[in-house]
């Protein structure tokens, strides 16, 4: 069975509330229609969708990569692309690599981010 993803807030509150109450006790937090401070994303996606709340409860999950970490997965693909075509002499490729990663630098300085291990 394929592990659900949640986003890395709900995870991250699942996470802190599995280090002191089981998962029954979870469970009945989620679900309460009393705001927990500290838990709102959490509750608020297991409002939303419950189905997929109790999968990821009883099957594990896996943590949604934030824009961030997909912008340098991103970014580190094309460098490994960039390096295996270098490898072979493929100077068109490599190029046209290493281009797509400067655009991708570019865009993020237009935008003000800074992300480590791309423009950092």
């Amino acid at each position: 069975m394929d592990k659900v993803v949640l986003p890395k807030k709900v995870a991250d509150e699942i996470k802190k509330c599995r280090s002191g109450y089981n998962d029954i006790e979870l469970m009945e937090m989620a679900i309460s229609t009393c705001k927990l401070s500290g838990y709102e994303h959490m509750q608020a996606f297991a409002q939303e969708d419950f189905e997929t709340f109790l999968k990821a409860i009883a099957n594990d999950y896996e943590v949604e990569m934030t824009p961030e970490e997909k912008a340098l997965d991103y970014y580190e693909g094309l460098g490994r692309l960039m390096n295996e075509a270098a490898a072979k002499n493929n100077r068109s490729e490599t190029m046209a690599l290493a281009n797509k990663q400067v655009g991708a630098r570019n865009i993020l300085i237009m935008l003000g981010i800074k992300i480590e291990g791309i423009n950092a």
